[in-house]
């Protein structure tokens, strides 16, 4: 079982995005930053996403 999760969100101004929690619900801040920097850059959701199963994988590779 995987120790992170990709959680979908909506924001206030309803746009979607996503962000990597782990375990216990745990924003994981660095993540987070880089894919805020992905979304200001103006990057497709799609493109996010999948930077963050990649980041997901990877974080789970560190934890092990």
């Amino acid at each position: 079982m995987s120790s992170f999760l990709i959680e979908k969100t909506l924001r206030n101004d309803g746009t979607q995005s996503v962000i990597l929690v782990d375990h216990n619900y745990q924003i994981v801040d660095s993540v987070a930053l880089f894919l805020e920097y992905l979304e200001k850059r103006g990057n497709a959701l799609n493109t996010i996403e999948s930077y963050c199963r990649v980041l997901k994988e990877y974080f789970t590779w560190l934890k092990h």
